[in-house]
């Protein structure tokens, strides 16, 4: 199979129109993609993303000249979680964090794809990092938020997916303004991986942000894909 859908239950709910991945495997023919596009005018009103591997420039002009935007490239990093010293003391976020949380993320991924989707509007896309902060917070999107505080005030956080196979997935990291430039990146990544022990640890970020890729690669992790993501709204005028 070249191409699977799956539903984004909370992405529809959030944004209130039916919402679906596609994950593309391979080079896809002609014939695939137009598969693709009546699948999402026969589901229409509805907002589709496109997920696949780094493709072909060709193949951008296709998927461009369509319903479809590029919207971001994202690597992919992972790496084994290794024994080290605790860096800075990390601790899971409750219900009263959750008020700093939201000033802390509400502006900080504002490079994002969903920022960048002119059927987005910007009050929206801060909204969905407030969500899902808060939502980690409570254990109902990622599992859990990790934080490292400097009294009463949260310095640096971290949201966490527990996933199958003793691999961990990081969601949403950040440090705070007043902090950044201190290094307290390459100390938040060494104290997660103190605080998970063992395992495999994931992040994915933009190409375009490169303070967070020197962070990952010079945190050992390997970079081991390459995505892009298009997203097409499609009314039911579209058929």
């Amino acid at each position: 199979m070249k191409h699977s859908s799956q539903k984004l239950d909370w992405d529809t709910s959030f944004f209130g129109i039916e919402s679906f991945k596609v994950m593309i495997e391979e080079k896809l023919e002609s014939e695939d993609f137009e598969e693709i596009i009546s699948q999402a005018n026969n589901r229409a009103p509805c907002f589709i993303q496109i997920c696949t591997p780094q493709i072909s420039f060709l193949e951008k002009i296709k998927i461009d000249s369509s319903n479809f935007k590029f919207m971001e490239e994202n690597y992919f990093y992972e790496k084994k979680i290794t024994p080290c010293k605790e860096s800075i003391s990390l601790e899971k976020a409750t219900r009263e964090d959750i008020p700093q949380l939201i000033d802390l993320v509400k502006d900080s991924f504002n490079i994002s794809r969903f920022y960048k989707d002119k059927n987005i509007s910007p009050i929206l896309s801060s909204q969905l990092y407030i969500k899902w902060i808060e939502n980690s917070v409570l254990g109902s999107f990622d599992d859990y938020c990790l934080i490292s505080k400097s009294g009463k005030e949260i310095t640096a956080f971290s949201s966490i997916k527990e996933l199958p196979s003793n691999e961990y997935r990081i969601g949403l990291l950040g440090i705070n303004k007043k902090h950044r430039g201190s290094g307290l990146s390459y100390q938040l990544i060494s104290a997660i991986e103190h605080y998970l022990k063992s395992g495999t640890l994931k992040v994915s970020t933009q190409k375009e942000n490169l303070a967070a890729n020197k962070v990952y690669t010079n945190s050992n992790f390997s970079k081991v894909s390459t995505q892009a993501f298009y997203h097409g709204w499609f009314k039911k005028d579209e058929k």
